[in-house]
């Protein structure tokens, strides 16, 4: 192990007697400065009332022991069960505790040594939480469409919060980042302490972070605490944490994972990206309804100049004079197209003005049929006095079309009056 980085403590004089106590506080604060990993074999493993854990760490030649402790919360979150024989690394600083005297190595982290150590931890602790059915895809959470607020843990330093960022979709999410220590198993308590802080914010999905590694590095996502928070977090998470071989068991426990950060974006943009897609396949069907409207407004509009056009023959067929007319007048605006067309380019202003000119002749025939058909409505015959003579809904013309004795209807302009036929005089 080197100690390059440390520098020599300066010689400390103290005048007069000290109390103990105080001497072995000046020695403590120059301890500080070898903090250091240590690696050896556990023994003479014990448990204090209080929960926290005394032990020896040996070189395996025995040329080398120092007595180490770890508090109750420190081993706990450290997630591995202490045993005689065990090699591991711990990383601490020494200590001097003052009420015994006792020189200690007070631990902060520990972690096993070896992939085949590693392994079988990671099999254990997978087992034992799949059988609390913490892995169950029927306990996991839909992530929610169109969420806004995220949390981020990760390390702000590194690729991974980039790719994330620019992959994200602009949305309108509003990203909050925490950052975290994410190698080793020294990032445990910076990754709890991140999930309990974002615990208390408003959010609508966590997410957690981090590339790929060896399970050395990835070791903290492996622990039976953070799987545990992420478990019993109150929102979704969603787990972006890289793996080359065994899925770490906190992405197995999150509602989501994704190996990649781009990935992970793509997982909070898909609802957004699909409602886009709706919102662009409802448009285009609304145009096409808007058109297919417009094309049946025309058909009905067609069917009506139709019945006008029916309704206009019938007119012409009654009043044949006005008929010829009007026909003879149409026949000369054609004819007067027909000529215009030639020289259309020219005298587009002449056409207009005979054009016009024509309608005009037109509008006026049309006034005077109007005229003739108001003249000759029955109707107001009936309203100056006369009256329609009908026998068996036939008009009565001559006396030789009744006979006297027989029943005969008048109709006059405020209804019919039943008659019969006394006598007959010509």
């Amino acid at each position: 192990m080197e100690f390059s980085n440390i520098k020599k403590p300066k010689a400390i004089c103290v005048d007069g007697p000290i109390p103990i106590t105080e001497y072995i506080a000046l020695l403590n604060e120059g301890l500080k400065q070898f903090k250091a990993k240590i690696i050896g074999e556990v023994g003479e493993i014990k448990v204090s009332a209080k929960g926290h854990i005394y032990f020896s760490l040996k070189d395996p030649d025995n040329k080398g022991v120092i007595k180490c402790v770890i508090w109750k919360y420190n081993y706990q979150i450290s997630g591995i069960d202490l045993k005689n024989g065990m090699e591991i690394i711990a990383s601490g600083t020494p200590e001097i505790y003052a009420p015994w005297g006792a020189f200690n190595f007070k631990t902060d982290t520990i972690e096993l040594v070896g992939e085949g150590a590693l392994e079988k931890a990671y099999e254990e602790l997978k087992k034992k939480l799949a059988k609390e059915g913490i892995f169950a895809e029927s306990g996991k959470r839909q992530i929610p469409n169109y969420p806004q607020k995220i949390g981020v843990i990760t390390s702000i330093h590194g690729d991974v919060i980039h790719d994330f960022t620019n992959n994200l979709g602009k949305f309108g999410f509003k990203v909050k980042i925490m950052d975290s220590r994410v190698e080793g198993q020294e990032a445990v308590k910076d990754l709890l302490s991140a999930i309990k802080s974002f615990n208390k914010r408003n959010i609508d999905v966590l997410v957690i972070m981090r590339g790929g590694g060896s399970r050395q590095s990835l070791m903290a996502f492996d622990n039976e605490l953070l799987v545990r928070e992420i478990t019993n977090f109150p929102v979704p998470v969603i787990a972006g944490i890289g793996h080359h071989q065994n899925i770490p068991l906190v992405a197995l426990a999150a509602d989501a994972m994704a190996s990649t950060p781009t990935a992970t974006a793509n997982i909070l943009n898909k609802s957004w990206e699909q409602a886009h897609f709706k919102v662009r396949q409802d448009e285009r069907f609304i145009i096409g309804k808007y058109n297919a409207a417009l094309s049946g407004t025309k058909s009905n509009l067609e069917r009506i100049f139709a019945i006008i056009d029916r309704g206009l023959i019938m007119i012409f067929d009654r009043y044949g004079d006005v008929e010829n007319t009007l026909r003879a007048s149409l026949s000369k605006i054609k004819y007067s197209l027909i000529i215009k067309r030639k020289t259309i380019g020219t005298r587009a202003d002449l056409i207009i003005r005979e054009f016009v000119r024509s309608l005009s002749v037109v509008k006026e025939k049309i006034k005077a049929v109007e005229e003739i058909m108001r003249f000759n409505n029955p109707r107001r015959q009936l309203d100056l006095g006369y009256s329609i003579v009908r026998h068996n809904s036939r008009i009565v013309r001559s006396i030789r079309d009744v006979e006297i004795g027989e029943l005969l209807d008048l109709q006059i302009r405020d209804g019919i009056i039943k008659s019969k036929v006394k006598s007959k005089n010509k």
